[in-house]
């Protein structure tokens, strides 16, 4: 009887250090597994982290080529060497010439480029109204639109833009006389980010 209860416990001892090293091999398995899983983590976090500052690294440095460019832009084609010639003050509908009805205004002419070596890419045009009344004038309204051209050096090219006026304008007490300026120019030539693209100084 006592062999026998011996043979028991044995086994039961026996059963249970297989149980705990078997619990033990599966603990350590667990832990390398979750180990592989942490490397993982940490590296793809890593990555992460380093594309992340990659873009923005980038951008700043592209914004930083933006700014620079478009300074270089606008400063290739002095605004003395810009000429506006044939000019005509339309009503939006082409309809007839120049007259008191409506808010807009459509410019035409045609623009030359005086430079000898960069092109004309756009150009920004101030449009002015007076109203007259004999050699007494008022403003009474103003409004700046970019006309984009692509113009070499030494060429012309002919354009017509429109002209918003806000508020609307009303009849004249006297009579309208309008004037323009050139206030800005722009070139791409050679710019890899061309700056001109719809610009507005």
């Amino acid at each position: 009887m006592v062999y026998q209860f011996g043979l028991t416990w044995e086994a039961h001892w026996s059963y249970r250090e297989r149980m705990n090293s078997a619990k033990s091999a599966g603990d350590a398995k667990a832990s390398g597994v979750w180990s592989k899983v942490r490397f993982v983590l940490f590296v793809l976090v890593g990555l992460a982290i380093c594309v992340v500052t990659i873009v923005y690294l980038h951008n700043k440095w592209e914004e930083r080529v933006r700014r620079a460019e478009r300074e270089i832009a606008k400063n290739r084609v002095p605004v003395s060497e810009v000429e506006i010639d044939e000019r005509k003050l339309l009503r939006k509908s082409d309809a007839a010439p120049y007259s008191t009805l409506g808010a807009s205004r459509a410019l035409t002419g045609r623009v030359r480029n005086k430079s000898t070596h960069y092109e004309l890419s756009a150009i920004q045009v101030e449009l002015t109204l007076k109203d007259c009344v004999e050699k007494d004038c008022e403003i009474v309204g103003q409004s700046t639109e970019t006309i984009t051209l692509e113009i070499p050096p030494g060429q012309s090219r002919d354009f017509r833009e429109t002209f918003f006026f806000k508020p609307t304008l009303g009849n004249p007490r006297g009579r309208f006389v309008w004037s323009h300026r050139v206030v800005q120019t722009c070139s791409n030539s050679g710019l890899r980010t061309r700056p001109c693209r719809g610009f507005l100084f």
